[in-house]
This record gives C-alpha cells, structure tokens and sequence, in this order.
C-alpha cells in the first residue's frame, strides 16, 4: 500500500494488494464500453482511498479487479450495497461515519470516472472490471468523487509496474 499526501488532500492506494473494504453485493451494474483505443493494462488490482476537506466530496474508497473475460470491450461490473459495517480505518479522521460497500446513488459517478478516462487515454479491452471493493461515508461522499475515485483505478490498472511514486502522486493529484 501506498500512503501520498498533498496539503489537506490524502490517498491510500493498493497495486495488485486487496484493499480492507470487502462486501457482499445486494445487486449488480453491469454495463460494456467501447475502448476509444485499447491500453494494456500492468495490473490485475487497483484501488484508492481518497480523502479531501471536509465537505460534500470529501471521501471514497473504490478498488476493482481486471479480469480477462469473452466481451468486445470492457465489461464493467458494479457491486452495490449501500448498508455495510462501519469501517474504521478510513482516511476520515472525525465528522463523518463511512460505511464499507458501495450506495446506488454512486453508481453514475463510477461510470462517468470509466467514461472519462476512455475520452481522454482508452481503456482496456476483452476483460471484465469488477468493482468488488468499496467505501462510502454518510454525509462526505459523492458523485463526483467517485468519479474520480474510479478514474484513477483504471489509469493505475494501467501504470507500469516500474512506475516511481512520483508519477503516482502526479496521477493521483495532478
């Protein structure tokens, strides 16, 4: 695991590590994408803990796993659960209760974070993404940054294994 701070901004991130934000899915988002241009990836497990000021988009925690599926494209699947135990070791310090899974009402800011990253770089292809990993807190968490938080998983799924932590901490606040 990877621990960057910027100022008041900080991130935890694991490469091809299981991050400790496991849980059981109530439902499943299932959705295929077109690569722009097809990138390979250097890992099987991305994920990142982000952690801001205060605030209406202060918190996530989103990993996936990159596994090679049948699909033309890039299949995305979503777990959801919105009712898990607390998770404890959170990046939050106080003023917020974060939640381990992953409420429905993220799911559009998880695919715009995809949508992005494959507008701007590609993404890779014949494989299913899987988000199976997943923070959430009560009041500090939003669309938008889980639109980022999944940005930055599958821009770090494809960051060379050889990557200095300078380039992940450029990727990750640049």
């Amino acid at each position: 695991m990877y621990s960057l701070t910027k100022g008041y901004r900080r991130a935890n991130l694991w490469l091809d590590q299981v991050p400790p934000a496991d849980f059981a899915a109530s439902s499943l988002v299932k959705r295929v994408m077109t690569p722009k241009r097809v990138v390979t990836a250097s890992h099987r497990i991305a994920a990142i803990e982000l952690s801001g000021p205060p605030g209406p988009s202060s918190y996530a925690l989103l990993g996936g796993e990159l596994v090679e599926s049948d699909v033309c494209g890039l299949e995305v699947v979503i777990s959801v659960n919105p009712e898990g135990a607390r998770f404890k070791s959170s990046l939050v310090a106080i003023g917020d209760d974060v939640l381990v899974g992953l409420d429905d009402e993220y799911v559009l800011g998880v695919m715009a974070g995809i949508e992005r990253v494959n507008q701007l770089s590609g993404l890779p292809s014949g494989a299913s993404l899987r988000f199976r990993w997943a923070a959430h807190g009560s009041v500090g968490s939003s669309n938008m940054i889980f639109t980022k938080a999944s940005s930055l998983v599958v821009q770090l799924l494809t960051l060379r294994k050889d990557a200095p932590e300078k380039k992940m901490t450029e990727i990750v606040f640049g």
